[in-house]
């Protein structure tokens, strides 16, 4: 977990400003994946660029834009209320760029703090290719994977290189497509579908080429997808 905002500690002054308020500490952690190489600086500019909402029931009352804006203590009135947090890009389909949110509800009681803590997660599906031993029997191979509004294309030197794409409401199905020159000289070409695709989830395309002779004869590639979060 990276800490991409300060935890927002409470003011000196244990008076509240009017009567029947409370007061909301907020921390906000953005959940990032342990094995993605990022420089400080990118870290930094994620965390300028989360935006933070405050809602109450009738609608939203408060918005910061970067963390280093939060206030140090939010004095709210008793009540219900939400808060959502998102950070960085949300584009259809890329190798590098990455969008992640959260939300937390929580109640403001008259004269009391209530700690609020918002951890924003990866909101991409992730896609990972694993070319197995498929040179034996392709050469110049690549995959391509695509939703409805982008495609990124893995190469042979992109080998456990991570996609990532954002999927419209109510789109759940990512495409993929794999080319290929055979040892024959000609033309290889397979596609897909994988289906029920969610948020938040990796997806890793295993191929597997087998020169085992089937029944019918001649030898065959399989593809397996695995799912995780």
């Amino acid at each position: 977990l990276c800490l991409i905002a300060g935890v927002l500690t409470s003011c000196s002054d244990d008076k509240f400003l009017t009567e029947g308020e409370g007061a909301a500490n907020f921390s906000v952690v953005l959940d990032t994946e342990a094995n993605v190489v990022t420089r400080a600086s990118n870290e930094a500019a994620l965390a300028e660029n989360c935006i933070v909402y405050v809602y109450n029931t009738q609608g939203l009352i408060r918005k910061y834009r970067g963390t280093s804006t939060l206030p140090s203590q939010l004095f709210l009135k008793s009540g219900n209320y939400r808060v959502t947090a998102a950070a960085g890009d949300s584009v259809p389909a890329s190798f590098t760029d990455r969008y992640f949110k959260g939300a937390s509800d929580f109640t403001i009681s008259a004269g009391n703090e209530t700690q609020v803590s918002v951890r924003c997660r990866i909101a991409n599906s992730v896609v990972v290719v694993d070319f197995g031993n498929i040179a034996e029997a392709l050469s110049d191979y690549k995959i391509a994977v695509s939703n409805a509004n982008g495609e990124l294309e893995f190469t042979s030197d992109m080998e456990g290189t991570k996609g990532y794409f954002m999927l419209d409401d109510g789109e759940t199905t990512l495409n993929w497509k794999i080319t290929g020159t055979q040892l024959n000289g000609s033309t290889y070409e397979k596609t897909g579908t994988i289906e029920n695709v969610k948020p938040t989830h990796q997806y890793t395309i295993t191929m597997n080429y087998s020169n085992t002779p089937t029944e019918y004869g001649g030898a065959f590639i399989t593809i397996d997808v695995a799912e995780e979060e």
